[in-house]
């Protein structure tokens, strides 16, 4: 997205939430495409609790590794997680994080 401006009234409007997301080369709505457009969803929970993470992985051989330290991330911060939200370039590399994150063997 080149104006950064809707970013920051994002940001001015909720300045004590979690702000995540992750890029797509469009939004689909009934028969239009729109490109360098924002979508926001708000989620507002009574009790629970949002923990935020991130790691850079540079190269696919790093996914499994990213997966392992994100989960001992999230659980040294949240010792009784539930639930975990991700958001990642690809399902090929999401399979080798999620095997990471679940502790299984990626081969």
């Amino acid at each position: 997205m080149t104006n950064q401006e809707p970013i920051r009234e994002l940001y001015a409007a909720y300045p004590t939430s979690s702000i995540v997301g992750c890029s797509t080369a469009g939004e689909i709505m009934a028969d239009a495409v729109f490109r360098d457009s924002l979508v926001v969803t708000v989620v507002r929970f009574d009790t629970t609790r949002i923990t935020v993470v991130n790691e850079r992985v540079d190269h696919p051989g790093q996914s499994y590794d990213t997966g392992v330290s994100l989960a001992k991330r999230l659980v040294s911060r949240e010792p009784e997680l539930g639930s975990i939200f991700v958001l990642s370039d690809g399902p090929g590399e999401w399979r080798r994080a999620r095997l990471g994150l679940g502790g299984g063997d990626p081969e």
